[in-house]
Order: C-alpha cells, then sequence, then structure tokens
C-alpha cells in the first residue's frame, strides 16, 4: 500500500514514515491547491494527513495562519483525495471540546473548541466529513517521542541535567490529560488503515493524569524534588478537561490503550 503523508517531518509524520514501509512524503503546501493536484499525480491508496499549524497560543494572533493551514490545507487535502477517490486518516485534537465536562469525552460528544488552534482543527474536521466518505478522524493528545520537544521531554532532561540536591522548579498548565507515546499511535494508525474502519475515534495513552502530576512522575523516577507552580504565560484559553474515552477504538479494533506511566517509562529507558 502506497502512503501519502503530510507533515513528514513532524514528530508523528517521521515516525510514520519510518514505520510505514511504502510511504512517501508529501512536501509542498497543504494549503495550495495547485500543489496538493501535483502531489497527487502519483499513485496512492491511503493518505494519512499530519501536517498542522500545532502553536496553540501563537495561534490566537496568527489567526489567518492557523486556519490557512488546519482548515483551507485540509479541505484541499479532502478534496484532492475525493477527486482520486483515496481514503484519508485526519490526526486531530483533544482541543476540539472546550474541556468543561467531567469525565473523558467520548467521539459522540458534541464538538465545542474554545482556542483559535481547536475553531481550526474543528474546521478541518467538518471539511473532510463534508467531502470524503472513506475517513478516519483520529482525536489525540499530548504526543511526545523522539524528535520533537514538549514539556514531557523537557523535564527529562532537565532532571537528567541537573546535578544539585535542590528543588527543580517547573510550571504547569492546570489541566487533565493522557500523554502518548508516538509509538503507540503509529501502531493505532496502522491498525485503522489495515481494517479500514471509516469514523470518529479517541486514541491517548491511559489513564488520566494532571501535567503536574506528570512533572512530579518524571522527577520521581530521576530521585529529584520538584516544585511545580501555575503556567502563567499561557495566551490560548484551555480546558481543564482534555482527557478522551477510547472505547469506541477499542471496541472497533479489540486493542487497548497502554497505561501512560509504562509508556513513559519505556520512553525514559531508551531516550
Amino acid at each position: 500500500m502506497n502512503i501519502l503523508v503530510t507533515g513528514y517531518k513532524g514528530l508523528l509524520g517521521s515516525h510514520l514514515m519510518e514505520a510505514l514501509p511504502n510511504a512517501c512524503p508529501f512536501t509542498g503546501d497543504v494549503a495550495d491547491w495547485n500543489n496538493c493536484l501535483n502531489e497527487f499525480e502519483d499513485d496512492f491508496d491511503f493518505v494519512i494527513h499530519c501536517a498542522a499549524y500545532t502553536n496553540v497560543d501563537k495561534a490566537e494572533t496568527e489567526v489567518d495562519k492557523a486556519f490557512r493551514s488546519n482548515a483551507q490545507g485540509t479541505e484541499n487535502i479532502a478534496n484532492a483525495c475525493a477527486i482520486n477517490q483515496i481514503p484519508m486518516l485526519y490526526v486531530s485534537t483533544e482541543a476540539v471540546f472546550d474541556g468543561t465536562k467531567e469525565g473523558p469525552y467520548t467521539t459522540w460528544d458534541r464538538p465545542n473548541p474554545i482556542s483559535v488552534y481547536g475553531k481550526s482543527k474543528y474546521a478541518g474536521e467538518l471539511a473532510i466529513q463534508s467531502l470524503l466518505k472513506k475517513h478516519i478522524i483520529l482525536r489525540t493528545n499530548l504526543i511526545y517521542g523522539e524528535g520533537r520537544n514538549n514539556f514531557i521531554t523537557n523535564t527529562i532532561k532537565a532532571c537528567r541535567e541537573s546535578s544539585g540536591a535542590e528543588a527543580l522548579e517547573f510550571q504547569a498548565i492546570d489541566q487533565k490529560c493522557s500523554p502518548t507515546n508516538v509509538n503507540n499511535l503509529v501502531d493505532i494508525i496502522r491498525k485503522l488503515i489495515d481494517h479500514e474502519r471509516w469514523g470518529v475515534y479517541h486514541y491517548t495513552d491511559q489513564f488520566a493524569s494532571t501535567r503536574k502530576e506528570i512533572i512530579e512522575y518524571i522527577a520521581s523516577k530521576h530521585d529529584k524534588i520538584v516544585n511545580v507552580s501555575d503556567y502563567t504565560k499561557a495566551i490560548a484559553p484551555r480546558g481543564k478537561n482534555s482527557i478522551l474515552d477510547y472505547h469506541h477504538l477499542a471496541d472497533t479494533l479489540r486493542v487497548y490503550p497502554f497505561d501512560w506511566q509504562l509508556s513513559l517509562d519505556r520512553f525514559m529507558r531508551h531516550a
């Protein structure tokens, strides 16, 4: 199966390029329609759309950039797939929800994004659903892995590089989440493609935690003491609950998410 991967230089895209034997990179600008048509001149059996504007805070002031990539770019890819009769998988986000629900968000909960980033990603979802019958929308959260820094990898680095006994200072957004190892997400994507189960799915590693607790867990594995205060520089609004319910995916594929602590332990052993 020849699979076209957009966003192939990003964290998820680069891991997909390594994991999929016949993966091909989309090298142009997804928001340029003519460029999209040119990229689709080769024969592909599937498209995985990872390309996205992902700076949640900057999106609040760079609204046009966020929507150009996440909405217009996604609509272009969906249009090109429809013209060429190619199925696609779109990697979306928990930010399509407002984060006010008490429990995990299911695939049947109505999206209500509160940030520009979330709104632009949801616009991409709507474009796909209106243009393409054979599609998969996969929402996820807080992906980490080799090749891209985020607060998880930065915390690990800070703990490893600290030689003193004094407490390390960190800041964290007040939010429940489930960090997701990129390798686990790649495996789920491969299974969804193999089974051709169209629709909307959620995948993160389990179980629920807060960003503060994640930092404290990483520190405990490095025998470090940390002080974690509230992150005060966030510009974009963020919901306090970003937990995604995985049961629809589990019922469909008969696979179950990994414990986030076990996945993170494995990553820290090999990183």
